[in-house]
């Protein structure tokens, strides 16, 4: 399509109910797109902030749980559990609107169960954590129960469809705002045509009077030129005169007549946009 969907999410209001909810039920959340930048958080734990978004090695691993395990969601499923690779579980909602699936919202950062605290020791050792301030952010990771986390993925799968609701209507009401935009520039188009009809049409009137006054005195020119022509002698002092008179005012009928069919032609094609 030709606008960019994510650019009419409304993320200040968006981010105003995602951290109300943080702050409520302690579940962090965050909006992605599907390239796996991040658009939107609210309460991520500091293990993530502090350990795995910086380092290199382990922020591409958050990149690719963010694409490619989230993006593995069954047809039909709302959301989908998995296990990030860098041993945290997350929970991921597809954002789709108007049919295109644009963004995913997510939750986790905790555990189901009690993990396995050697795999976070090898994980300080391997990226060069400090050991103590890495398994104390370990520690803060919470453990949540899978009924738990169904029901605040309800609140957050409403949320999608609020989402996904809010900004198809934003977009219906920019396209009918950019057609009624259209429709008064074609207005506007067509009145200035109309004008510019009317002035023309009152130019063809005034042409095809002085036209029709001109004739008639042309044809009186002629007429009495051509009865002196056929009194006096064609060899005589004034006939060569007479024959340039003649000839001036056959030149003027034939701009009369054409100035005639101009004044008509003006005149018709203002009665046909009025009509129309």
């Amino acid at each position: 399509m030709d606008v960019k969907i994510l650019d009419f999410i409304d993320f200040k209001r968006v981010n105003s109910l995602l951290e109300g909810f943080n702050q409520t039920t302690g579940f962090v959340t965050a909006i992605l797109d599907l390239k796996g930048n991040i658009l939107s958080k609210s309460g991520w734990r500091r293990i993530c902030t502090d350990f795995h978004r910086l380092h290199p090695e382990t922020s591409k691993k958050c990149k690719i749980s963010d694409t490619f395990l989230a993006n593995k969601m069954s047809d039909g499923q709302k959301y989908r559990f998995y296990e990030c690779l860098n041993g945290l579980v997350d929970v991921a909602v597809p954002i789709v609107i108007r049919g295109e699936h644009v963004a995913k919202l997510f939750t986790g950062q905790f555990f189901f169960e009690k993990p396995d605290s050697s795999f976070f020791k090898q994980q300080a050792q391997k990226y060069g954590f400090d050991e103590g301030s890495y398994l104390n952010a370990f520690k803060e990771v919470p453990i949540v129960s899978k009924d738990n986390v169904k029901i605040a993925m309800r609140f957050l799968s409403d949320m999608t469809d609020m989402i996904s609701e809010m900004t198809f209507q934003k977009l219906e009401q920019i396209e009918l705002n950019n057609q009624r935009k259209k429709i008064e520039a074609d207005q506007d188009k067509l009145k200035l045509q109309l004008l510019q009809a009317q002035k023309m049409e009152s130019v063809g009137r005034l042409a095809g009077g002085v036209a029709h006054d001109f004739n008639n005195m042309l044809s009186i020119i002629l007429g009495n030129t051509e009865i002196l022509m056929e009194e006096i002698d064609p060899n005589g002092l004034y006939y060569e005169n007479l024959t340039e008179i003649f000839k001036a005012a056959q030149r003027s009928a034939k701009l009369t007549k054409q100035l005639l069919a101009f004044a008509r032609k003006q005149i018709g094609r203002a009665s046909c946009r009025e009509r129309v």
